[in-house]
């Protein structure tokens, strides 16, 4: 005698169907915040990425300065000069950095004296400088030469990171700070090994 096999009902089927989309559904909302947090992390990532590269320039360039020019340098200012001397087959080259506040980006001019080499923006897009200072102590520091510092504060965001001041959105800078003593004042001192 054949048995009679029950069969699932539209209502069962129905809420199948409704518990896998349920399932479904959070996999994609898992997937969705995972893809974006993926994002956000690279462009961070990218936008330090691009901020250490031009401070590890600066640096390099004022360790191996022969003069650095800062304007108003009893002040912080947007703009340094940076003297190179013989470099690359110029003669007098120097490369200039200057904050351009409207495309929250660094412009940088490089120069053999009074003539233009290259000039361009540096930085920008996703990761946009929000001040970009320069100082000079001015005051000489002995420790084992006489030597002067040089600071200089990248103020950036990468990804568009916010808080709340008094009810309004205000956009959280990151900070890069770069302090060198560059080499010309250490050039001053001259030591002389005696021969044996």
């Amino acid at each position: 005698m054949l048995k009679k096999r029950g069969a699932f009902t539209l209502i069962e089927m129905l809420i199948a169907f409704a518990i896998a989309m349920f399932i479904l559904s959070v996999f994609y909302l898992m997937y969705g915040t995972y893809q974006n947090r993926l994002i956000k992390v690279i462009q961070k990532s990218q936008g330090q990425q691009a901020v250490r590269l031009l401070s590890t320039k600066i640096r390099q360039e004022l360790k191996s300065a022969i003069g650095v020019v800062i304007p108003e340098s009893n002040t912080q200012t947007e703009a340094i000069r940076i003297l190179m001397g013989e470099q690359f087959g110029h003669q007098n080259y120097s490369v200039e950095y200057s904050y351009v506040r409207e495309k929250k980006a660094i412009a940088f001019v490089e120069r053999d004296g009074d003539s233009i080499i290259r000039q361009g923006i540096f930085l920008g897009g996703q990761t946009q400088i929000l001040g970009f200072y320069t100082g000079s102590n001015q005051v000489d520091q002995q420790i084992l030469t006489q030597k002067h510092r040089i600071d200089i504060t990248i103020e950036y965001f990468d990804t568009v990171q916010t808080k709340t001041v008094e009810g309004k959105q205000e956009i959280r800078p990151m900070v890069a700070l770069v302090t060198v003593y560059p080499r010309y004042t250490n050039m001053l001192l001259r030591i002389d090994v005696p021969q044996t």
